[in-house]
C-alpha cells in the first residue's frame, strides 16, 4: 500500500492531499496570472483610452459657456458705461443705491397684486 518516489514514504492518503494541495496551488497561479493578464489587457486599453482622450479637442462644459457669456456682457456694459464718462459715479455707495432705486421701480408693478395678476400683468406688457 505504500509506493516510493524520490526517496520518501508516500501513502494513498497522503498522495490525495498532495494532489489535492497542488490542484489548488496550480489554481490558485493560474487565477492570479489570468488577473495579471487582465490587468495588463486593462491597463493597455486605458493608456489607449488616454491617447484618444488627448488627441480630442476637450469639449467646452456648459459651465465655461455662461463664464464666457457674463464676460462678454461685463465687457458691453463697461464699453457703454466707457462711452458715456460714467465710471466717475461708479463708486460702492452710489451702485447700491442705483440698485435699490431701480428694484423699487420694477417693485411698484407687483406691488398689491396676487400671484395670478401678476403674471397676467407680465403678458400683457411683455415686449416683443
Amino acid at each position: 500500500m505504500t509506493l516510493f518516489e524520490s526517496g520518501g514514504i508516500i501513502t494513498k492518503e497522503s498522495n490525495k492531499r498532495q494532489v489535492r494541495r497542488i490542484t489548488k496551488d496550480l489554481v490558485y497561479i493560474l487565477y492570479h496570472r489570468n488577473q495579471a493578464l487582465e490587468m495588463r489587457v486593462e491597463t493597455k486599453a486605458v493608456k489607449a483610452h488616454k491617447k484618444e482622450v488627448r488627441r480630442k479637442p476637450n469639449p467646452v462644459s456648459p459651465e465655461l459657456t455662461k463664464m464666457n457669456e457674463i464676460k462678454n456682457l461685463t465687457k458691453k456694459i463697461l464699453n457703454f458705461r466707457d462711452a458715456r464718462d460714467w465710471k466717475q459715479f461708479h463708486n460702492p455707495k452710489d451702485v447700491a443705491l442705483s440698485m435699490v432705486l431701480e428694484a423699487a421701480e420694477l417693485m411698484e408693478h407687483f406691488q398689491w397684486k396676487s400671484k395670478e395678476e401678476a403674471e397676467a400683468y407680465i403678458l400683457t406688457h411683455k415686449k416683443k
